[in-house]
Order: structure tokens, then C-alpha cells, then sequence
């Protein structure tokens, strides 16, 4: 994965687009990780579908305002409900991270 420090921040209503400049959705929300640090973005996409992606590999991508992320990895990658964050069940989370692990970047 990226260091957490490279590239830009990420905030909730950020756009999320391909290379190509199509929109995959935008940030909705950021989800602490137990250090309190930064833990993941969620991606809401327009059908409703939400893709979280590690912090640090979310900052890796943004540039000018957006995070540019390859399509088919992001249709690809693992979803999550918003249940499952809401009542704090972490089983997405070693999903998403190994997922982007072989496809950040």
C-alpha cells in the first residue's frame, strides 16, 4: 500500500472519477480506524453502492480536488452496507485491505 503520507488529503464529498474523467461517485464518508487515525474512505456511488478504500491508498490516487482510481479495480473491489460500518462489524476491513493491496495504483 501507499505511505500514509503521500498525496493529497481526502474529505467526505470528494469526486471520485477514472482516468478518463468519469465519475465513479464521491467520498461519503471517512472511517477512523481504532488508532483514531484515518482508517478508510467509503465511496457512495450514484446506485447507491459503497466501496471503501484504505485511507492511505485513497490519498495516494487524489490530486487536483479528486481521486483518480482505475475503473475495473474500483468496480472490482470489495462493497460494504452501511450497516456493517455503523454497527462496527470489521470483517470488510481485511477484505478491502488485502484487495487493494495488489491493485493501489
Amino acid at each position: 500500500m501507499a505511505a500514509a503520507d503521500s498525496g493529497a488529503p481526502v474529505s467526505a464529498g470528494m469526486m471520485v472519477q477514472d482516468s478518463s474523467g468519469r465519475s465513479l461517485g464521491s467520498v461519503g464518508d471517512i472511517i477512523p480506524a481504532d488508532s483514531g487515525e484515518h482508517g478508510y474512505v467509503v465511496v457512495t456511488a450514484a446506485d447507491g453502492t459503497a466501496t471503501p478504500l484504505p485511507y492511505s491508498v485513497a490519498r495516494s490516487m487524489a490530486k487536483d480536488g479528486k481521486i483518480v482510481v482505475d475503473r475495473s479495480a474500483f468496480e472490482r473491489a470489495p462493497k460494504v452496507q452501511q450497516s456493517d460500518v455503523e454497527h462496527h462489524d470489521t470483517s470488510w476491513q481485511k477484505k478491502t485491505d488485502k484487495y487493494w493491496s495488489k491493485h493501489a495504483g
